[in-house]
């Protein structure tokens, strides 16, 4: 009796041996050519989609069974999210320990890539490898026919991050007399902190100029607004006016060659004009109005732009402005001055 035992034994080892180095391709009988599912998010307890690509070894009749069986971890699962190969007709089922899902009412032929899918469930909510067991099915005694499992793996998104640091630089640049600045030609030098008209002459037209620069990463770009602390004025309260008629309005620029000794507006007058200044087109100025204590300040946006700037394109990183000021005869004598500040304001 030992002797046939181990006669037995023999021959089960030298079988093994032969299929292990033979030249053919082994499929296990009763198993699918190829089976895979492409989940649509494989996070813990998202809403995803199943895609199940299916190539089976052994055809089915319109009568015979095509059943997935989900994991119970998934939820959700329902006949209306199910879409058969070929049209066929899907139901669900909740056992307990697994979701049958079966396609049905059509033949599903062998060797032909089949598609099932199945729409919105629930993934579970431990990170965990999860089987999927796929069968064919007889048609009356629904007997498997062939089989298959795949496999999900479930687990936490990975959340990237990342900081960009606010960036500004706002420059305020000179300009030199001959400068073309929205069609008007600068006559005087500037620097970036002084505008110096020097002694004006009646009937003379002074512009002088500046550029303004602006760079920053801000994500609803910017805005540059100039304000003066008071009019061109002195010491003793006489004001070259801003130009009248043009504080909401552009207004082209209009000398003040007939001033009215009742109405000191007409003896002189200072205006803005610039390359970026909304509603301001050639040869067009907009006024700064005089500010007094007890009135709020006045500023005039002269440049902006919805997006990041660089500092250096024209007409959104770079601008120019220009300010004018003729007088009459009757202005009053005297040494004027103001301020202009400039205020740049970006929007992150």
């Amino acid at each position: 009796m030992k002797k046939q035992r181990k006669f037995l034994l023999v021959v089960v080892l030298i079988f093994s041996l032969l299929v292990m180095h033979s030249g053919n391709h082994l499929v296990i009988a009763g198993g699918f050519n190829s089976a895979s599912d492409l989940i649509s998010d494989s996070d813990l307890g998202a809403l995803s989609n199943h895609t199940f690509t299916l190539n089976l070894s052994t055809g089915i009749g319109a009568s015979a069974w095509l059943r997935v069986n989900f994991n119970n971890n998934f939820n959700g699962v329902v006949d209306g999210d199910v879409v058969c190969p070929s049209g066929g007709t899907a139901s669900t089922t909740d056992n307990g320990a697994v979701t049958i899902v079966d396609c049905t009412g059509v033949a599903l032929p062998a060797g032909s890539n089949l598609t099932l899918t199945v729409a919105t469930t629930t993934n579970p909510s431990i990170a965990d490898s999860y089987a999927i067991d796929i069968q064919t099915l007889a048609t009356t005694t629904k007997a498997e026919i062939d089989s298959a499992q795949v496999r999900v793996y479930i687990l936490n998104d990975v959340d990237v991050t990342a900081t960009v640091q606010a960036t500004l630089t706002f420059t305020v640049n000179a300009t030199t007399s001959g400068a073309i600045i929205n069609g008007e030609t600068t006559n005087i030098n500037t620097s970036s902190t002084t505008i110096a008209f020097g002694n004006i002459l009646s009937g003379t037209k002074y512009t002088a100029g500046q550029t303004l620069e602006v760079s920053t990463n801000a994500s609803d770009g910017f805005a540059v607004t100039v304000e003066q602390t008071q009019n061109l004025q002195t010491q003793s309260g006489s004001d070259i006016d801003p130009l009248w008629g043009a504080t909401s309005t552009a207004t082209a620029w209009a000398a003040p060659t007939s001033p009215d000794l009742n109405e000191e507006r007409t003896w002189g007058h200072i205006g803005i004009t610039g390359t970026d200044i909304s509603g301001v087109g050639a040869n067009q100025y907009r006024s700064l109005d005089s500010v007094s204590v007890n009135s709020p300040v006045e500023s005039l946006t002269v440049m902006s732009h919805n997006n990041p700037a660089d500092g250096a394109t024209e007409g959104i990183g770079r601008v120019h402005v220009a300010y004018s000021v003729q007088i009459s005869d009757v202005q009053e004598a005297g040494d004027y001055s103001t301020t202009l500040t400039y205020i740049c304001t970006p929007t992150y």
